[in-house]
């Protein structure tokens, strides 16, 4: 079932967000009026049954059924239609009563029952207050009482603007929430349409330059250099192959040429078998670069994970030096190792490695030169370097050199030989799978490669 949008979403926390904040002030407010009154209510019933008291206190008043006290007790009270007010004495007689009313049951009987002093009442309905006076040695009660009602009308007329608004504001606030949050998503839409736009040809194009949220900022930065890993990932697959491409039409081409050539007439079995040794060369070279091009495809994606064990560095560089002690011989290179180090890493994978260095070390040293490997300690990192005497390597090539492929022309070779050009491609994937990197210095009249390490 397909979600809500983010739109929807924030205009409906808005909404109800807005909603639910404005009710409860909305309650919190018809409340404190609610009491506000109630407790204006019980001051007018206080302060009524006051001035009644102070009327009946006077000096010179010994009898409640004089006369002028009746009038001046109705001037005082008759234009209070909200209130009640009874005087009558310990025998239930009454002396004085105006606007009775009933209210919540209550009568002016229930009134005359009335012996505790003090407030009496319902809460939101009414309130009464209850005291003594005594006039000519006798007690009387006073008893007044003020109806709620004309205020509950108004709290009710209160309370039903009041939600009026929340609704009106609720209503508001959903709209202007659906405003902002579509506006502020608006940067979203445009990079989708972007996304939908980018295809194979347009990796290189990046998101445009527009004032996004920093929150989108941060999905637009993240778009770009995803685009930037797929057009380099692109990119690596076109080299891929046209390198492979390059490398095999080579052999192949000579394997076509050399058959036609053996088959244009019939010859010796000896010309035959020679023609099967060449061929057989070639394959050994197509075997080897397909390889070597799987290995590198597989440290391109990460997809060559070290075997870590505990290796003796030392072992492994005595093993291939006697391993291309003959080769070495043949061409009078001096080859030799000096250090020794023992580090975690995979040892196929660092033989390889040393192997490669070695192997192209040889082969641009001239006749009479020397060929060192060194292992060494430095710091948290291990060294291994591959030293070969000869002509310094040019600044302009020496970042190439680990370039796959990449191979110096006939006029830089210290020799004759020619390599694949993937050897030292091999190096530098092999050092990054251990998380070290590869360079090339001069030093004491060596050509230095390096392999660096971490310890850790």
């Amino acid at each position: 079932m397909r979600s809500f949008s983010i739109v929807k979403r924030l205009t409906l926390l808005y909404s109800f967000g807005s909603g639910f904040i404005f009710i409860f002030l909305a309650v919190v407010l018809t409340n404190a009026v609610d009491n506000h009154f109630y407790i204006e209510a019980k001051g007018v019933a206080v302060n009524k049954a006051s001035s009644a008291y102070n009327i009946l206190s006077e000096e010179g008043v010994e009898s409640l059924n004089d006369v002028s006290i009746y009038k001046r007790l109705l001037e005082t009270f008759e234009n209070h239609e909200s209130l009640s007010l009874w005087v009558f004495d310990e025998n239930k007689n009454i002396y004085f009563k105006i606007n009775e009313f009933s209210i919540a049951g209550y009568t002016g009987a229930d009134l005359l029952e009335k012996n505790t002093l003090g407030f009496f009442g319902e809460e939101s309905k009414f309130v009464g207050f209850v005291r003594n006076v005594k006039v000519n040695k006798e007690t009387y009660k006073i008893v007044s009482v003020v109806d709620l009602g004309k205020y509950e009308e108004f709290i009710d007329s209160l309370k039903n603007k009041i939600f009026f608004y929340v609704a009106i504001s609720m209503i508001l606030s959903g709209l202007l929430g659906w405003f902002s949050a579509r506006n502020g998503l608006k940067s979203v839409g445009l990079i989708r349409n972007h996304v939908y736009s980018v295809t194979a040809e347009r990796l290189k194009d990046k998101m445009p330059d527009f004032v996004v949220p920093s929150e989108i900022e941060e999905l637009q930065s993240a778009v770009n250099d995803m685009l930037e890993r797929l057009d380099e990932s692109f990119r690596k697959l076109s080299d891929f192959g046209a390198d492979l491409t390059h490398e095999l039409r080579t052999p192949i081409n000579n394997l076509m040429i050399q058959t036609e050539v053996i088959l244009r007439k019939e010859r010796d079995p000896e010309e035959y078998q020679t023609l099967l040794f060449s061929n057989m060369e070639e394959y050994q070279r197509l075997a080897k670069t397909i390889d070597d091009m799987l290995f590198l495809a597989k440290t391109d994606r990460g997809l060559v994970l070290p075997n870590i064990q505990f290796i003796n560095a030392k072992k492994i560089t005595e093993d291939l030096i006697e391993f291309y002690y003959v080769l070495s011989s043949e061409e009078e290179i001096d080859l030799k190792s000096i250090g020794e180090v023992s580090f975690y890493g995979d040892p196929l994978m660092i033989r390889r490695a040393v192997s490669n260095l070695i192997s192209n070390a040889i082969r641009h040293t001239k006749s009479q030169g020397s060929v060192i490997v060194s292992l060494e300690e430095v710091d948290d990192d291990i060294l291994i370097e591959v030293m070969n005497t000869g002509d310094p390597i040019p600044d302009d090539i020496s970042l190439d050199l680990f370039r796959r492929f990449y191979r110096v022309s006939s006029d830089q070779l210290s020799k004759g030989h020619e390599g694949y050009g993937l050897g030292l491609a091999i190096v530098k994937a092999i050092a990054a799978a251990h998380g070290g990197e590869t360079s090339i210095t001069r030093k004491g009249g060596y050509n230095v490669f390096q392999i660096s390490i971490p310890r850790s």
